[in-house]
This record gives structure tokens, sequence and C-alpha cells, in this order.
């Protein structure tokens, strides 16, 4: 089962952008963001904490949808 079928908000988000359901969905987990998901913006809060500011918000960088 893929990460999308236990999420609705996922697929809904997806439709929504116009995007086919085979796009790959990463989750990342605020406050534990990889260099690859940073380099995607113009700038990054040094070090950045996990306040909840951005909870249930999602990012789009690159071409892939991060949640």
């Amino acid at each position: 089962m893929s990460f999308q079928s236990f999420n609705p908000s996922v697929d809904d988000f997806l439709t929504s952008q116009k995007q086919p359901k085979s796009t790959r969905i990463t989750r990342i987990i605020q406050g534990y963001e990889p260099h690859s998901f940073k380099s995607n913006f113009d700038s990054w809060p040094s070090g950045s904490s996990n306040t909840g500011a951005e909870d249930g918000r999602e990012k789009v960088a690159g071409g892939h949808c991060f949640f």
C-alpha cells in the first residue's frame, strides 16, 4: 500500500494541483528537513526548530510534493 492510500489529503492535494496520482510523495518531519529539501528554497531559517508554526502546511519544491 502506498502513502497516498493512508492519507486522503494527499489525493486531494494532487487532484487540486492537477498532478498524476503517481507523483512521488515524500513525508518530511518539521525540524528534520534534509539538505536536499532545504536547497529547493531561496532561504531557510538557520537553526530552525520544531515550533509547530507550520503544522499542517504543505510545501512543494523541485517538482516534489512534501507533506
